[in-house]
């Protein structure tokens, strides 16, 4: 999507090129891994027990209505990080933008909930537990201060920089369960976050010779206008 909206350069027969796109699926194809294949139990990795290795077998799900809706979520993710740097670039302001975006998303959230969950008083009843603690964690970690780096890195490095990363979300995940519920690392995981590792370094590669292409190509440019200036001048 950003190549679309040239907002990302993608010359195929570079070597920066071939890099940012194998890397891309190189990147996509390990999380495909991480989340679709789990393999065996690498036991002597996890201090869990028996109880605590996870199964597919428990619930029936919907496939085809799972798929379009995480397939629409990342075309809306994808879109929102590609109009996002064409607001920076007319708007930088980090912060007034990030605090927008959390006040909008709010306000949708309320509407959503009370139509959906507006009759049921129990479920609007907060304690002090970690019901609170989740809320607040959200709300200032992961909305306010994740929009505003996310924000930040678009406005230095361009939308693929940041959607590039996404994927680590799904080693990190892996590794929290591990740590802390105990959960069986299996062969999928590693093999998926290996993937990961690889395509994001291709990936991150690729992007830091075009920039230094860019940067060298400027430069020379800068140089040639220099020399006809003063030819001019003489």
């Amino acid at each position: 999507m950003a190549t679309f909206l040239r907002q990302e350069r993608v010359n195929i027969r570079s070597l920066g090129g071939q890099a940012k796109v194998i890397g891309t699926v190189i990147c996509v194809g390990g999380a495909m891994v991480m989340t679709f294949y789990k393999g065996p139990a690498l036991k002597f990795l996890s201090p869990g027990s028996e109880s605590h290795l996870t199964t597919n077998n428990s619930k029936a799900y919907n496939l085809v209505l799972g798929s379009i809706l995480v397939f629409g979520s990342i075309v809306i993710m994808a879109a929102c990080l590609s109009f996002q740097a064409n607001v920076l670039k007319k708007y930088p302001a980090n912060i007034s933008l990030t605090a927008l975006m959390c006040l909008t998303g709010a306000i949708e959230s309320a509407l959503i909930a009370i139509v959906y969950e507006g009759n049921k008083s129990s479920i609007w009843a907060v304690g002090w537990n970690i019901e609170l603690l989740s809320v607040v964690y959200a709300g200032i970690i992961c909305s306010a201060l994740g929009m505003f780096v996310q924000a930040w890195c678009i406005s230095k490095r361009g939308p693929l920089f940041v959607a590039i990363f996404s994927p680590v979300g799904t080693i990190v995940t892996a590794i929290f369960e591990l740590i802390f519920l105990h959960v069986y690392l299996c062969v999928g995981s590693v093999v998926g976050a290996s993937f990961i590792v690889v395509g994001l370094y291709s990936t991150l590669w690729g992007k830091a010779n075009d920039i230094t292409v860019e940067d060298t190509a400027e430069s020379e440019i800068n140089v040639i206008r220099l020399f006809e200036k003063e030819e001019s001048t003489i």
